[in-house]
């Protein structure tokens, strides 16, 4: 890719897809070659006998990754979510408690923290918060985060993720639950039950169904920007080994930005989700099955009924065992709590707590000095360089400050990109 296509493809994407040839067990470490991708026959097996298998996976999966990696501290970011509550149980099952810290980095008062600091306190394990309003922002931060490996991509999650391992050191092994939303089929929609009959129409819904997967408000690349063009001209795998959606979403999704906003190099990170035994049963299971991660959901239960029948976050703070109509009721009242003025703090008192990723970005480049001065800073060296001459730099930053529409995210994009052409020396 030229500058402008890379300038392009990063403004539509949120990230850089970028393709090389990817050997399988960089992806998922103990799987050595496609042909080792394939799952067990589950044609004639009743849903308790699924279940059943997934279990014996799920320990199976994490007995053999403690034991392949022993240490006297490991380190798990805890979270709200249901993977690194599935990482907690399995440790804890295992017999790590002693050895065990979790850490939960996010703002007071939203769903991961509450919920992470709830987990900790049930388990009675070593939980450090981490309160992000009390973290400092900067161009000289972000620039480190993008010359370790964060380059292009949205710069602001690799700063927050790799503040974990530098703050406890190389030592300790650190738990990610990376890749296993994808693996359990968070991804998945009723269009792909059907398939693909060819690798270009899997491209062309990929590219855009990306589109609406990064909250852009306004649209940041250029007119006439075709997203299809930077994408691979053809598969990686055969269908059979692995269906074309999923190997987009792990060969440019995963590779190209989570893994690298997630994982930084130099530390000792282990994956259990991406291990051959638990991958060949839920990665090849059947589509209806994986659909908004329904097995997954099942085995969780039946293996830790009692850690799994607390809130979780995706639930608004229902559980994997609330009827639908208390998940319903919940959403309502959340969507309730996001349309009043009534205080943060009098919405906790009722165990109803803000959705967010981090922080509120909207809300800290209009109020917080650090992240004012290194936004401002970027997007005047940005208009600088007469690079994109389709946007108005000036009016998204007034527009901002003046809540005629949330931008904060378009910002830190740019942003991002202005620090990854400093990182890269353009």
């Amino acid at each position: 890719m030229d500058l402008h296509e890379k300038i392009s493809a990063f403004l539509y994407y949120g990230y850089l897809p970028e393709f090389k040839h990817t050997r399988i067990w960089e992806v998922f470490p103990d799987i050595e070659s496609p042909d080792q991708l394939c799952g067990p026959d589950l044609g004639s097996s009743n849903e308790a006998e699924i279940i059943d298998l997934g279990i014996k996976s799920l320990r199976n999966t994490f007995t053999g990754c403690l034991e392949n990696n022993p240490s006297e501290s490991h380190i798990l970011l805890l979270s709200g979510g249901l993977d690194s509550r599935t990482i907690l149980a399995c440790l804890l099952e295992l017999g790590v408690k002693e050895r065990l810290k979790a850490v939960t980095f996010g703002v007071p008062g939203s769903w991961d923290y509450e919920i992470a600091a709830h987990l900790a306190d049930k388990t009675n394990v070593s939980h450090t918060p981490i309160d992000l309003t009390k973290i400092k922002v900067s161009t000289e931060a972000l620039f480190h985060t993008a010359k370790n490996g964060c380059a292009w991509t949205f710069l602001i999650d690799g700063f927050y993720n790799h503040m974990i391992p530098h703050k406890f050191g190389a030592e300790s092994v650190y738990w990610s639950g990376y890749m296993g939303d994808l693996v359990a089929g968070n991804s998945l929609r009723p269009v792909l039950f059907k398939g693909f009959d060819f690798w270009e129409e899997a491209v062309l819904y990929y590219s855009r169904r990306l589109k609406t997967g990064f909250f852009h408000m306004i649209d940041l690349y250029p007119p006439g920007f075709d997203p299809a063009s930077v994408l691979p001209v053809k598969p990686w795998l055969e269908e059979k080994r692995m269906n074309y959606f999923d190997q987009l979403c792990i060969f440019d999704t995963h590779l190209n930005y989570l893994k690298r906003a997630i994982i930084p190099s130099g530390y000792h990170y282990v994956t259990p989700f991406c291990h051959k035994e638990w991958v060949n049963f839920l990665l090849f299971a059947p589509l209806h099955l994986r659909m908004s991660k329904y097995i997954y959901k099942k085995v969780l239960l039946g293996a830790y009924p009692d850690l799994f029948s607390c809130p979780v976050k995706e639930f608004w703070g229902s559980s994997l065992r609330s009827a639908p109509f208390e998940i319903f009721f919940r959403h309502a009242v959340q969507w309730i709590k996001n349309r009043t003025g009534f205080a943060d703090h009098l919405w906790s008192r009722l165990g109803v707590y803000r959705v967010m990723q981090y922080i509120d970005f909207d809300d800290a480049i209009r109020q917080r000095g650090d992240y004012q001065e290194m936004v401002r800073e970027n997007i005047a060296d940005l208009k600088n360089r007469k690079l994109i001459d389709w946007l108005d730099f000036d009016r998204l930053w007034v527009d901002h400050r003046n809540k005629n529409g949330d931008l904060g995210v378009e910002l830190l994009l740019l942003t991002a990109l202005e620090i990854s052409l400093k990182a890269e020396g353009v």
